[in-house]
């Protein structure tokens, strides 16, 4: 059976479709990035493999930055390491998790025109929930190095 729609609805899922294929490209584009770079098994270092300079904050103090292991866990992720990926970062698996969502919710939106990306809709408690889960997976990452002896670096 044809679905018959007025011409403010097409226009509406016109508008959604493109924006699922903006944002449904861009999560593809960012997995697939993250699947060309080998992660490193140290744990961090992985994005100098991208042309990025190495982490200040870690060559200043011998401790890692919040974002530390966040290149290194999201391409773990994405070659299917997950103790690696746990291991480097815990913000960053859940952070590779999120693109994962958004590169469905936009294919989705994409093809159908139905507006599903609400559901990802950034909002203030997200914010903070980010925040939050950045700084206790920095937290632990440090816990964790300190525990097994990689920080300080210069021990």
């Amino acid at each position: 059976m044809v679905e018959r729609v007025g011409i403010r609805t097409w226009c509406r899922r016109r508008r959604f479709r493109f924006r699922g294929l903006a944002v449904g490209l861009a999560a593809w584009a960012a997995l697939t990035a993250m699947a060309a770079v080998a992660p490193r098994a140290g744990g961090y270092g992985t994005h100098t493999q991208l042309g990025l300079p190495t982490c200040g904050f870690l060559a200043e103090t011998g401790y890692p930055c919040p974002g530390c292991g966040m290149t290194t866990a999201m391409t773990a992720m994405a070659h299917g390491r997950i103790a690696l990926a746990t291991r480097a970062n815990l913000f960053g698996v859940l952070l590779f998790l999120a693109v994962v969502v958004l590169a469905g919710l936009g294919t989705i939106e994409a093809m159908t025109g139905r507006d599903v990306l609400r559901l990802a809709r950034p909002r203030l408690f997200w914010l903070w929930i980010a925040l939050g889960g950045l700084l206790l997976g920095w937290g632990i990452n440090v816990g964790w190095g300190v525990l097994e002896g990689r920080y300080p670096l210069w021990r």
